[in-house]
């Protein structure tokens, strides 16, 4: 039961940090663009 609950722990920590990254790459990109990130969406890049 413990390696089960581990198993899971680990995988959700591994999800959220790729999340995590990922919004990262995209504001940087967003902001090297010159757009405006508003969390989710990169407004006027590349304009």
């Amino acid at each position: 039961m413990f390696r089960l609950l581990k198993f899971l722990f680990v995988l959700v920590i591994g999800i959220y940090l790729g999340f995590q990254g990922n919004l990262m790459l995209m504001r940087a990109e967003c902001s090297n663009a010159g757009g405006d990130w508003s969390g989710t969406v990169c407004f006027g890049a590349g304009q």
